[in-house]
C-alpha cells in the first residue's frame, strides 16, 4: 500500500491477530531450569545433569529434587527441604 509521498505503508499485525500463526509454529520448547523430579528408588547423587555437588546427597524414593541457583533442593518426605551446594559444568 503507497502513501501519497510515493512510500510503501507496512500494515501490521495486531498480537490476537498474529497468535495464531505463531501457536501453529513447530518450536522446540525449553525446559525450565528449576523443574522438578521425583525419585523412584534410594539414590546417591554426585552430578545432576551439568550440575555437580560438592558432597554426594542420598535420596529416598518419593523425594522431590531440583535445582535453585547453585544449590540442588530436596523435599524430603517428612516436608522439610534441604539444600545443597554446587556449580554448573558446561
Amino acid at each position: 500500500m503507497r502513501s501519497r509521498s510515493g512510500l510503501v505503508k507496512r500494515q501490521l499485525l495486531s498480537p490476537s491477530a498474529a497468535w495464531p500463526m505463531l501457536s501453529s509454529m513447530n518450536t522446540a520448547k525449553k525446559r525450565s531450569p528449576s523443574f522438578r523430579e521425583q525419585a523412584d528408588r534410594l539414590t546417591l547423587i554426585d552430578r545432576w545433569g551439568h550440575f555437580v555437588l560438592d558432597q554426594p546427597v542420598l535420596v529416598y524414593p518419593g523425594e522431590t529434587i531440583w535445582r535453585k541457583g547453585d544449590q540442588l533442593m530436596v523435599q524430603r518426605l517428612d516436608g522439610r527441604v534441604d539444600a545443597y551446594p554446587g556449580f554448573v559444568n558446561r
